[in-house]
């Protein structure tokens, strides 16, 4: 009996060990990050799933089960998921680690004056939409690499070089993505939501208008007139849309002026194919490309 206890007190901690971390993200792309830090040390599931929006969540029960059973929560922070904290509160589990995964990115349009209901659906923080930058991954990484670290120290050194071999991936990548979209550099482009500073700034695009008079704000008839008379003026060169939205209005702009409606996923999972932030630069940059005249 004393044999089976020791036996049974040694393969206890190393089956303890072996049980993957426990990781929920609020939106899919940090889920493909965690994934390729963590390796097979790691199970992660987003509460967003595909082409849903951000933005607007219908907090679940079952969000709350999951997150009780977590071992780490990343947040897109910033106040884009405000609704991230009351599935966090309502799971009740006390040991959760909690990361923001924008703590370390530069953060763009942080207003300079008091932000109130006016202004639409602004952020105090800035625009939270940075991980549509993949000059931004090696930031969002590190916050999720120290949050992981946190719960399995032993495991640093794996979770280091993941990280560093999959940034590297990204890096390589953008030069491509940067030499497709160079072609079309200062390009004027219109987008659905203000979801494209942090994009635009890293390809050089430019983003005059959007299609929401104001963040969150439903395109109304005067704003769609005014859009109408812009995209006749034949230096706005594309429709940049987010797939997500309701696409009558920009259909109707396109067919009515001629300029290109491009639809593309701003998420992870929200095409066929798009499984991590590799696979969702290169279906952006590509429709871009496509649109605007290039397509290499």
């Amino acid at each position: 009996m004393k044999k089976l206890l020791a036996l049974a007190a040694l393969i206890g901690p190393s089956l303890l060990a072996a049980e993957p971390l426990r990781v929920v993200t609020s939106i899919p792309d940090h889920a493909a990050l965690v994934r390729a830090i963590g390796g097979g040390e790691v199970e992660t599931e987003s509460i967003i799933k595909g082409n849903r929006d951000v933005h607007a969540v219908e907090l679940l029960p079952s969000f709350m089960v999951k997150v009780g059973r977590a071992d780490l929560y990343v947040k897109v922070g910033m106040d884009l998921d405000l609704w991230a904290q009351s599935i966090i509160d309502g799971s009740r589990n006390g040991k959760l680690i909690v990361v923001d995964a924008s703590a370390g990115v530069e953060k763009l349009e942080v207003p300079t004056f008091k932000v109130d209901a006016s202004y639409g659906d602004l952020h105090i923080y800035g625009n939270p939409h940075y991980w549509l930058d993949p000059g931004t991954i090696r930031a969002q990484g590190e916050a999720i690499f120290a949050g992981l670290v946190r719960v399995r120290p032993a495991s640093a050194a794996t979770f280091r070089a993941n990280l560093d071999a999959y940034v590297q991936k990204v890096d390589a990548a953008l030069k491509g993505w940067q030499a497709r979209l160079a072609p079309f550099a200062g390009t004027q482009v219109i987008s659905f939501h203000t979801s494209w500073p942090y994009f635009a700034q890293r390809f050089g695009i430019q983003v005059v208008d959007f299609m929401e008079p104001k963040p969150g704000v439903s395109p109304t008839p005067t704003h769609i007139a005014a859009l109408t008379e812009r995209l006749k003026g034949g230096q706005v060169k594309a429709i940049l849309m987010e797939s997500y939205f309701d696409d009558r209005v920009p259909q109707m702009l396109s067919r009515t002026t001629g300029v290109p409606l491009v639809k593309v996923p701003v998420l992870v999972g929200a095409a066929p194919g798009v499984d991590d932030q590799l696979a969702l630069f290169e279906a952006i940059t590509t429709s871009l490309a496509t649109a605007l005249g290039g397509g290499h």
